[in-house]
């Protein structure tokens, strides 16, 4: 993938009070800089470019572990998840596999659990899928700008 806005999402977080500086510069870490500041929802929101992440994240104090996976609005790069099944009666899920291919999952998961992150959602284990990105001219079926005279294509 490729962040294409990554210099504006790491100043952003600079202007917010962040002071962890960059390490490597490569526009994949301006995602984990963003999502430390602002957390998932916010981080999927500001990026513009083609991507697809999940970032585990580790409570030092109690060892509970969240996670959070994005899928670019437009769907460029694809991200699936699907679940194993835990070893006891319960239907909970003992593990999330995740992989941008199908392939990846074969023999990792339960088929019946995978799903395909949609493009412009995050999900959360606690949340699902939660669309972060609709805007109003994707949800008009009537949506031209090029029958729109005042339209300008630069």
């Amino acid at each position: 993938g490729e962040v294409y806005n990554h210099i504006e999402v790491y100043d952003e977080c600079v202007k917010a009070g962040w002071e962890t500086p960059k390490i490597s510069g490569s526009d994949c870490e301006s995602i984990a800089h963003a999502y430390a500041k602002f957390g998932g929802p916010k981080t999927a929101a500001m990026l513009d470019g083609m991507f697809a992440f999940v970032i585990f994240e580790e409570d030092a104090q109690t060892g509970k572990v969240k996670a959070f996976a994005a899928r670019d609005p437009v769907g460029i790069k694809p991200l699936y998840y699907g679940r194993t099944k835990c070893s006891t009666s319960s239907d909970d899920a003992a593990a999330y596999i995740f992989s941008s291919e199908l392939k990846a999952l074969v023999g990792h998961c339960d088929p019946s659990t995978v799903v395909a992150i949609p493009p412009g959602h995050y999900w959360t284990p606690e949340e699902g899928l939660v669309c972060y990105y609709n805007p109003e001219w994707l949800r008009n079926d009537d949506y031209a700008p090029w029958e729109d005279e005042s339209h300008n294509v630069t």
